[in-house]
């Protein structure tokens, strides 16, 4: 097998940097101190230089993704396709975001808190996952398996449930942050309907 150029794994690597752009502005409207143990960017650039990076980094991605596209020998309407896909992707991460900081405004327990947290993950977590695998299925010149993209945003959705609760544990990049910071992710939501029920019945 001929060994990838350099050029080619700059570019693979790049692939990946939508990761850390999402975890940049996540920590940022989170309010987290640390990531992977350690001081998030913003807490030692600052905000607005926290963000730039986080808008070269997502730049970066979509020339990689451009790249790879041109290197490849799809037909034009799944480059399309493609394109349209990854439009999609970065709108939905900005509105799961836009949720996810109006949810953390929410005082009392409503059954409208838990449809916008749901609206949140699908959104953020779900989109991430489900357009990620189609953009490479399309890379790979394939049609779109509709049931694994189903399959693929709900797994994103319990990824994030599962990171929520995560949240109460000390293995968690950043133990109880969701809850101090009155985030109003599934557990909170949880212990508000309690409190609401108990004080109903008082």
């Amino acid at each position: 097998e001929k060994a990838m150029s350099i050029k080619q794994l700059e570019i693979l690597d790049k692939v990946s940097y939508i990761d850390s752009s999402i975890l940049i502005l996540d920590d940022i409207i989170d309010n987290s101190e640390l990531r992977n143990n350690k001081p998030c960017l913003y807490k030692e650039v600052g905000i607005d230089n926290a963000i730039i990076e986080a808008q070269i980094l997502l730049s970066e991605w979509k020339n990689a993704l451009i790249s790879l596209i041109q290197a490849s020998s799809i037909k034009e309407r799944r480059q399309l396709e493609i394109l349209e896909k990854l439009n999609i992707l970065i709108i939905n991460i900005y509105e799961g975001e836009r949720i996810g900081k109006n949810l953390a405004q929410i005082k009392d327990y409503s059954d409208q808190l838990i449809e916008k947290y749901i609206d949140m993950v699908t959104l953020f977590t779900g989109s991430h996952i489900r357009f990620g695998l189609e953009i490479w299925q399309l890379l790979a010149n394939k049609e779109i398996d509709e049931e694994l993209s189903k399959a693929s945003l709900h797994i994103g959705i319990v990824r994030q449930v599962y990171d929520d609760f995560e949240d109460y544990f000390p293995n968690h990049h950043e133990p109880f942050s969701d809850f101090l910071s009155e985030s109003n992710r599934l557990p909170e939501v949880f212990f508000k309907k309690q409190i609401t029920r108990a004080r109903k019945q008082e």
